[in-house]
């Protein structure tokens, strides 16, 4: 599945699509389940909740990015900064290949964080209301 060009968009999936390719993002809220490997280019500004095999970001900026579950609690990051990624996930990032200091590109969010976002993100199903959820998380938390 491909989805591109999306802005002020609430995108999901169900784990029966193989995999998904997402492009062009911006202000959106995308919950993803999926059996295999996650793409997504060139978003901005949006919540990004993934369950897959596989997950790769490419030029991700101003987002957060929880992780539900992947393989070996990895996922693959490029050209991405002013991202923050839910705890217990490790993150290869290949602008930045070392581990020894700390990585400018993505900062830990922490777990009550994620909580408290997946908790606005669930609201989304009922209320529709996109905008709130978006300015209320990406605004606060960067």
């Amino acid at each position: 599945m491909v989805v591109d060009c999306f802005s002020n968009s609430y995108v999901q999936t169900t784990n029966e699509i193989p995999s998904i390719h997402l492009k062009g993002g911006d202000r959106s809220i995308c919950k993803l389940t999926v059996q295999g490997p996650v793409f997504i280019h060139d978003v901005r500004n949006s919540i990004l909740v993934l369950s897959c095999h596989q997950a790769r970001l490419h030029n991700i900026h101003n987002s957060l990015v929880i992780i539900q579950s992947v393989q070996n609690n990895r996922i693959i990051i490029e050209n991405c900064n002013q991202i923050k990624v839910s705890s217990g996930i490790e993150v290869d990032d290949f602008n930045f290949p070392t581990k020894e200091i700390k990585n400018p590109h993505f900062e830990v969010l922490m777990r009550d964080v994620s909580d408290e976002v997946l908790n606005g993100v669930r609201r989304i199903a009922q209320t529709s209301d996109i905008a709130t959820v978006i300015n209320k998380y990406i605004d606060v938390y960067h």
